[in-house]
């Protein structure tokens, strides 16, 4: 099978025609549109400071080889990453590249739609600010944003955001028009008012919605807006915009080699869940930060005892009651914490829809950054096929000697 036969979307090279605020994140547009966020939706510049050069790239023969999955299946890499619509995928291995891949027409240079990869940074920021003394977790929102009183959010703490167990009464569900995503997208400025929904206001949004009647702090529940009330909270402390935040407090120190964007609503609030569009490099060099509990050189820019604290904290009784959902079946001994998956002893995992993951393995110091543009938002077995794939790569490279690189 040729190359060009296996996408499942189409190439352009430069905006097409037919794209609109409507069809941006479907084929056969969502290609292009994912690498050009910022021609489509309102967004702010992340800004970068004096960039920390990335090391030389290697690719491995080994790697051009099929290798096992289960039984007697196997499979070939660079035709799973074709038919994975991957744009790119960057391994590093204690902090040097050691595989770096893109499909035609994408590049190191070029930013990418994170999705909610977006939610894990989000959560790296809050625990930077936590460190900084803006905020102690265990205080309530509405200590800092008195406005959600009387919503779904009136009584819970910061944690409760941060690890996903919110009581609130919304539906994540990508499909449905008239459901609760729908309306989230309207709001956030990613589609058109509908027939169903006008409102064009995040915060009016969060300020509406209401308890399922659960109690906080007891079920995983996946609400893509507890975030987006994460990135005001942000802004509310500091007194900056989001992507004023992100610059000053990530981006600069930790040497980011690209600027990035996040998304706005009308209002200017940004979509810290699923907004970030940045290079897969810097998202590798991301991951790399957090593996080397914060530091980058010797700077430490997220504080080490919350990465420890998300790798060794979580519920997983309320992780338990979540399920069954897609995300239990992909991951059923997880636990969520901080905006990361914790699905292993070692192994802290972020998850973007159409295709996006930052996974890092402490014990075989190998972090893998890929973007990519699924049709479908949430592919559940090609999911399960990469968690596999994750695995195989990490222990091809963790096996690595410096002789070897």
């Amino acid at each position: 099978m040729n190359r060009q036969a296996m996408r499942s979307t189409h190439r352009f090279s430069s905006r097409p025609a037919e794209l609109t605020l409507a069809n941006w994140r479907h084929p056969p547009f969502n290609r292009w549109a994912f690498r050009h966020v910022r021609e489509i939706v309102p967004t702010v510049e992340v800004k970068a400071g004096a960039p920390m050069p990335s090391p030389a790239s290697h690719r491995l023969s080994s790697l051009e080889r099929s290798f096992p999955l289960d039984g007697d299946s196997s499979i070939n890499l660079e035709e799973f990453l074709l038919s994975s619509d991957v744009d790119g995928i960057v391994v590093l291995r204690e902090g040097r590249t050691v595989f770096e891949w893109y499909d035609g027409g994408f590049g190191p240079g070029m930013p990418h739609l994170a999705f909610s990869v977006s939610k894990s940074i989000c959560g790296a920021v809050c625990g930077i600010l936590e460190d900084q003394g803006y905020f102690s977790s265990s205080d309530a929102v509405t200590d800092y944003l008195p406005e959600l009183r009387g919503s779904a959010y009136s009584d819970c703490l910061i944690q409760h955001a941060l690890d996903m167990s919110v009581a609130v009464a919304f539906d994540e569900d990508y499909s449905d028009p008239r459901g609760d995503c729908a309306r989230y997208r309207v709001a956030s400025g990613w589609d058109p008012a509908t027939e169903f929904f006008h409102e064009r206001s995040t915060k009016s949004l969060l300020t509406a919605l209401r308890s399922n009647g659960d109690r906080h702090g007891e079920t995983f529940h996946y609400v893509s807006p507890n975030t987006d009330l994460l990135g005001w909270l942000c802004e509310r402390v500091t007194g900056l915009s989001y992507g004023e935040v992100l610059s000053q407090y990530l981006w600069t120190p930790m040497g980011a080699e690209h600027g990035a964007s996040v998304t706005v609503d009308g209002e200017g609030i940004s979509r810290a869940a699923g907004g970030i569009s940045l290079s897969v490099r810097d998202l590798a060099r991301f991951g790399e930060m957090i593996r080397n509990g914060g530091l980058v050189e010797r700077d430490q820019v997220v504080p080490k005892w919350w990465i420890d604290e998300t790798r060794k904290n979580g519920n997983s009784v309320a992780w338990s009651r979540g399920g069954p959902n897609p995300l239990s079946e992909l991951f059923p001994t997880a636990v969520y914490r901080n905006k990361w998956f914790n699905v292993g002893k070692s192994v802290l995992f972020a998850l973007g829809i159409h295709g996006q993951g930052l996974y890092i393995d402490h014990e075989s110091q190998v972090v893998i950054a890929r973007v990519s543009s699924r049709s479908i938002p949430a592919d559940l077995e090609n999911e399960k096929l990469w968690t596999k794939v994750y695995q195989h790569l990490a222990l091809v490279f963790g096996e690595l000697r410096p002789a070897q690189r």
